[in-house]
């Protein structure tokens, strides 16, 4: 399922998956930084948000367009398309 390969991308690049239940999708933040947030919806598109002002910052669709952004924005130390299913 597209959602899990989503969530797994997030995860390998040292994210963490903010516990809650939805249908729609998930958020994932880094812990000690809270500069930004990302929303990850079932279907694949994602939206990372400055989280000061809950302005969007990216937005795109698919794993490996979420691995990018998240090396930008979170400064993930791996972000190579190599862990986008």
């Amino acid at each position: 399922m597209l959602s899990d390969i989503m969530r797994s991308v997030a995860r390998n690049a040292g994210l963490t998956v903010v516990p809650y239940e939805s249908d729609l999708g998930f958020t994932v933040v880094r812990e000690d930084d809270d500069r930004y947030f990302c929303f990850v919806l079932n279907s694949g598109e994602w939206q990372v948000h400055r989280a000061d002002t809950a302005t969007m910052v990216a937005s795109g669709s698919g794993p490996a367009s979420l691995l990018a952004a998240l090396g930008e924005y979170f400064e993930v130390a791996d972000a190579s398309p190599r862990n986008a299913a």
